[in-house]
């Protein structure tokens, strides 16, 4: 029979991953176009439930050992994994939700180097190094962003959510290969 700490162990980490589980659905749609169309508003908000998410299940980074099974324990070390991966991601959403913020014709530098860290911060993934490196030249010279309706293929009203797209994209990934990893009961 299963001890209370027990359950409650079982109970937080089965939160965590029903909680990944419909960040997952939320973030597929936002991250399927990759840049050329942001809707910022539910980056916005996936960025906000995903940082929800990670205050709510800080205390699984501790390991919870004494007196729960072998497979209690294979899922909370899962979960201190998981949540150990989440921490970093959770500065560089912190970051890609501070960019949102930024006008990007007048905080042109602002946005670049929240670009670089986002970037730097969800791995470098290969289809976003492109469109880095051509913001970080084209961005600082200026231009008329409001002309445009793709900027360097970024749709150009949004281009300062892309920083919180590219962690977004890394998150969504990441979740859905972590979640595969969770041991069964």
């Amino acid at each position: 029979m299963a001890s209370a700490k027990e359950d409650s162990l079982l109970l937080d980490v089965s939160d965590l991953a029903s909680g990944l589980s419909q960040l997952i659905k939320l973030c597929k749609p936002l991250v399927a176009a990759k840049g050329a169309s942001i809707d910022a508003a539910k980056l916005r908000s996936v960025g906000m439930k995903s940082r929800k998410l990670i205050a709510g299940s800080l205390d699984l980074v501790e390991l919870y050992d004494d007196g729960v099974n072998d497979k209690t324990k294979a899922r909370a070390l899962w979960a201190q994994g998981a949540m150990e991966e989440l921490i970093v991601l959770d500065d560089a959403l912190a970051a890609g939700l501070r960019a949102a913020r930024f006008d990007p014709l007048r905080e042109p530098a602002r946005v670049v180097k929240a670009l670089k860290a986002a970037n730097t911060a969800a791995g470098r993934p290969s289809w976003a190094k492109p469109k880095v490196a051509a913001l970080a030249k084209a961005l600082p010279q200026g231009g008329d962003l409001e002309a445009e309706t793709l900027y360097c293929g970024i749709d150009a009203r949004n281009i300062a959510s892309f920083p919180l797209l590219i962690v977004v994209f890394s998150l969504h990934k990441w979740m859905k290969t972590e979640l595969t990893r969770l041991p069964n009961l």
